[in-house]
């Protein structure tokens, strides 16, 4: 009876800690569209990306904007273009960006032309972040 009750105690505690939405660890892949519109939790003092594809030659680029930068805050961003050197063919912009304090922050990223001011963006791209 009593190695019947270690083994199931042992068992429970393992399946526990396998499936466990809290792990600890750091999220390591960058963001991307797919992970849009979901709460994303993510420790204090660390650093992440998210990277969107994008195209500059046809004038189009992303705006960010981060609606409580006293828990995130953009540290860089960059465009890296294909790989193929093909002309006209876009790539991926990557922000480089940290987590400061606790609380909340949504991150908006909209598509659209610098200089067209009354036209909306032709793409929206929200991040929800919860920092602990």
């Amino acid at each position: 009876m009593k190695i019947t009750l270690i083994i199931l105690s042992a068992f429970f505690l393992i399946s526990c800690s396998m499936f466990s939405k809290d792990t600890g660890e750091v999220i390591s892949k960058p963001l991307t569209a797919v992970d849009s519109n979901r709460k994303v939790v993510l420790p204090q003092g660390h650093s992440f990306r998210i990277v969107l594809p994008s195209n500059p030659t046809t004038g189009y680029t992303w705006k960010a904007v981060v609606d409580n930068p006293k828990v995130v805050t953009v540290v860089s961003s960059k465009f890296d273009a294909d790989s193929s050197g093909r002309i006209g063919v876009g790539g991926e912009t990557t922000w480089v960006l940290m987590t400061r304090n606790k609380g909340d922050a949504t991150l908006s990223f909209s598509y659209q032309r610098s200089w067209e001011d009354d036209i909306p963006p032709t793409r929206v791209v929200e991040f929800l972040l919860s920092v602990r």
